[in-house]
């Protein structure tokens, strides 16, 4: 019988042998345990040398990706230290810009990051010795549109008025619209002064400030007493067709800096505007009640929706211009099913604006007379100027003309139907001679009406003109018996 020692066996025969199932030591190892072991430990070792290389790649990733991460940082830093650097540059220049009329603080915001800013000034009170038929022009461009009425740039002018408003900005040159209700001037104004700021159709800030100058303003033939200013400057906001409240504070504080040194350097003999104190009580009511005379119902223009009109106008009484207005969406039918008035305007302008505004409707056939002219455009023809009523229906408009505290001064009022369907441009003599009737009443309650600003203005020595009638398009408004 074979016995076992240690880890040696003894045979039969008394030799000595190993098993074979087992050798001790660490030489080697048999059997399903130990390979496992073995291939455990093994694949430890190359997992650990592969983690250890996977780790230093990551971190040398991490390393250069925070190095361009720095490095785009400081790059961004050092452009917009260098855009902050050439803007600072660039408000100094502004500053500078008009003998310092300009605010660079507030049109900070429009000023170019990247290009360099270019200014161009001249007139009267900048250099006295020279002729110049402005008082005061000064441009500020930079690239990539150097134009004073381009989508970037700023442009100051001053300049006296000859008859009529002077020609600024195209968005200017038309005095005759009625100022929107988001166009109020933003600071107190003296009744003899006129101001406006509101957006043009190029998406820039434009602002219009008119007064007097009893002293007279020099550098003309003859001496003018009206003085006007005109400012434009990009829009922050190009989508936005009226003025932010910081760009219409911009707009008139800059006029009205503009127009106390004017008015002191020519020794005009009037209060400053700035610091004016805003309207009392008595001031306002004065204004409210300005268009308090348009009643639909008791001017029977209504047709029994008088409920529906939604009167606006004025609220401040100026002596240069006024607007009252009303319509509604759902006129009414009046007597013999004719159709009742969608709207009704009343404006009335002295001085140099009363040129102004009668030159620009003239100009559009909007006067009377004025589509008789041989040298007007004939129906059908592709010049034909834009209608001054618009596309809502026929529109009759009366003009006036008297004198008022502001000089001559011309009235014009406007009555309109708002069918333009089912039978656009048809109007039978009916509904001609109801026009007729419906402007010339209003035109009598505006006159007449005691808290209307013809009467607060002395408006005496009225004279009609005639009628001008707004049949647009001027092919398709004929007059036809029904």
């Amino acid at each position: 019988m074979a016995t076992t020692r240690g880890s040696r066996a003894t045979g039969a025969d008394g030799s000595a042998h190993t098993p074979a199932t087992t050798r001790t030591g660490t030489t080697r190892l048999r059997g399903t345990a130990g390979g496992a072991r073995a291939r455990k430990t093994a694949g430890g070792a190359t997992r650990s040398a592969t983690g250890t290389r996977r780790a230093a790649h990551t971190r040398r990733t991490a390393r250069a990706t925070a190095t361009a991460a720095l490095a785009l940082a400081l790059l961004a830093a050092t452009a917009a230290c260098d855009d902050e650097d050439h803007r600072a540059a660039n408000e100094k220049r502004v500053a500078h810009a008009c003998r310092g009329l300009l605010p660079a603080a507030g049109l900070r915001p429009v000023l170019p990051r990247e290009s360099t800013v270019t200014t161009r000034e001249f007139g009267t009170s900048l250099t006295p010795d020279r002729a110049s038929r402005a008082l005061l022009d000064c441009t500020v461009s930079w690239e990539p549109d150097r134009k004073p009425f381009g989508t970037s740039g700023i442009r100051l002018r001053a300049e006296a008025a000859p008859g009529r408003i002077p020609r600024f900005s195209k968005d200017l040159d038309d005095q005759t619209e009625p100022r929107p209700a988001h166009a109020a001037f933003g600071l107190p104004l003296p009744s003899d002064a006129e101001g406006a700021v509101t957006v043009d159709s190029d998406g820039r800030v434009v602002a219009s400030l008119t007064l007097s100058c009893p002293g007279g303003l020099t550098g003309r033939t003859r001496p003018l007493h009206d003085l006007h200013i005109g400012l434009d400057f990009p829009q922050t906001d190009e989508t936005d067709y009226r003025p932010t409240a910081a760009e219409r504070r911009t707009a008139s504080r800059t006029a009205v800096r503009v127009a106390d040194r004017i008015t002191a350097q020519q020794h005009c003999g009037t209060r400053p505007l700035a610091g004016r104190p805003a309207p009392d009580k008595a001031e306002r009511a004065r204004g409210a009640a300005l268009c308090s005379w348009l009643d639909a119902k008791k001017l029977r223009l209504d047709g029994g929706a008088s409920d529906a009109w939604r009167p606006e106008g004025d609220t401040r009484y100026s002596r240069r211009t006024a607007h009252c207005s009303a319509g509604t969406d759902e006129p009414g039918i009046r007597d013999r099913d004719r159709p009742g008035l969608a709207h009704v305007t009343a404006d009335s302008w002295s001085g140099v604006h009363a040129r102004t505004a009668y030159e620009d409707h003239a100009d559009k056939g909007a006067v009377p007379g004025a589509r008789d002219r041989p040298d007007f455009p004939e129906p059908g023809d592709e010049d034909i100027p834009e209608s001054a009523g618009g596309d809502d229906g026929p529109e009759l408009a009366l003009w006036a003309r008297s004198v008022c505290d502001g000089g001559r001064t011309y009235h014009r009022v406007a009555v309109g139907l708002g069918t333009p369907d089912p039978a656009p441009g048809h109007l039978t003599k009916e509904e001609r001679a109801q026009l007729s009737a419906d402007v010339r009443r209003t035109l009598d309650r505006y006159l007449d009406a005691r808290a209307g600003w013809a009467r607060q203005s002395h408006c005496h020595g009225t004279e009609l003109l005639g009628e001008a009638q707004d049949w647009a398009p001027a092919d398709r408004r004929k007059e036809t018996s029904r």
